[in-house]
């Protein structure tokens, strides 16, 4: 999966959950050890090394983005719980 295509796919399936449980299983999915965000960080193997400083930081910048996301969705959550 493209990083592009996990941005779409995160973002939308983000905006569905609405309790922990779904949490969980997004936090597994993307972020988690066989997550997308792990297969991207896995791929840099398969990249010419002129490319990987840039690869690295594309897959960086999106594993950032993706926690921080996860993390206000997971306040945003625990807020209902409240």
């Amino acid at each position: 999966m493209s990083i592009e295509t996990i941005k779409t796919e995160y973002l939308a399936e983000l905006q569905t959950i609405t309790d922990a449980k779904q949490l969980a299983d997004f936090w597994a999915k993307y972020l988690g050890k066989g997550g997308e965000v792990q297969k991207l960080m896995g791929g840099i193997k398969n990249v010419p090394n002129e490319e990987k400083k840039a690869y690295g930081q594309a897959v960086n910048e999106i594993k950032n983005w993706a926690q921080a996301l996860y993390e206000e969705k997971k306040v945003e959550i625990e807020k209902k719980v409240m």
